[in-house]
C-alpha cells in the first residue's frame, strides 16, 4: 500500500478494480508492476504519455530509483533530462552515443554543429577553459546523479528490510506451520526478499564507491 500511495493511489483507491481505473491510473499501475517484477532490464515506450503533471513527476521518481538498466523511448525531454544517463540519437549518419542526459546531448550537438571558422574552414574549437568547464559540469552532473540514485536505493533497502522483518515475525509465530500453503508462501517470499536485498546492497556499495571517486574528481 505504501508503494501504491507513492503512485498516487490514496485511501479507498487502492481497492479499485483495474477495469475501473482511468487511463493514467492504469499507466501508473503498469509501471509499478513492471518495476516490482524483479526484472533488471526494462524497455519503456513513452511511459509518461497521457499522464498529468503530478503523475509524470511520480513516474520520473520511480524510474530514477530503479536499480536496473532502463532503455527508454520518449519525446518527453524533461523526463530524458532527469532519468537518462546516456542518449542514443538517430542521426543522418547513423546511431550516435552521447554519454549524458538530454542537456548534455544538446551541448554536444551544439558543439558538433558549430559553424566553420572564416579563415581555416574548420569548425570553431572551444577554448581550454571552456573545455575544462564542460568537463567539470559533466562530473558535477554525474556526482548529483549518483547521490540521487543512492538515496533512492537506500529507501528501497529500508522497505525490503521492513518486509523481511515482517515475514520473520510470521515465520516464528506458533501457528504458521499448521497452514502448509501459507508457510510455503512465506518461505518463498522470504528467500526472494533476501536475494533482492543482497543485490541491492551490492549495488549500493558499487554506487557508493563511484560517488566517492566522483567526489575526489570534483574536490568535494
Amino acid at each position: 500500500r505504501n508503494l501504491l500511495g507513492r503512485m498516487l493511489f490514496r485511501g479507498d483507491e487502492v481497492f479499485k478494480k483495474v477495469a475501473d481505473l482511468s487511463g493514467g491510473e492504469k499507466g501508473r499501475l503498469a509501471i509499478l508492476k513492471i518495476i516490482l517484477s524483479g526484472a533488471n532490464f526494462l524497455i519503456l515506450d513513452e511511459p509518461t504519455n497521457h499522464l498529468d503533471i503530478e503523475s509524470r513527476q511520480v513516474v520520473e521518481e520511480m524510474l530514477i530509483g530503479y536499480s536496473g538498466t532502463l532503455l527508454l523511448v520518449s519525446h518527453d525531454r524533461y523526463l530524458i533530462d532527469r532519468v537518462a544517463e546516456r542518449v542514443l540519437a538517430l542521426e543522418p549518419k547513423g546511431l550516435r552515443n552521447y554519454a549524458g542526459n538530454y542537456s548534455y546531448y544538446l551541448e554536444k550537438r551544439k558543439e558538433l554543429e558549430a559553424p566553420a571558422g572564416k579563415s581555416s574552414g574548420k569548425k570553431k574549437k572551444i577554448s581550454p577553459q571552456q573545455e575544462l568547464r564542460l568537463k567539470q559540469k559533466e562530473k558535477e552532473r554525474k556526482k548529483k546523479m549518483l547521490a540521487n540514485r543512492l538515496e533512492k536505493l537506500e529507501e528501497r533497502i529500508q522497505q525490503l528490510e521492513a518486509s523481511k522483518d515482517q515475514i520473520e515475525e510470521l515465520l516464528v509465530s506458533p501457528g504458521i506451520y499448521n497452514d502448509q500453503e501459507k508457510s510455503r508462501y512465506c518461505l518463498e517470499e522470504y528467500e526472494k526478499i533476501k536475494e533482492e536485498l543482497n543485490q541491492a546492497y551490492e549495488e549500493w556499495e558499487r554506487w557508493l564507491e563511484e560517488l566517492h571517486h566522483s567526489q575526489e574528481e570534483t574536490g568535494g
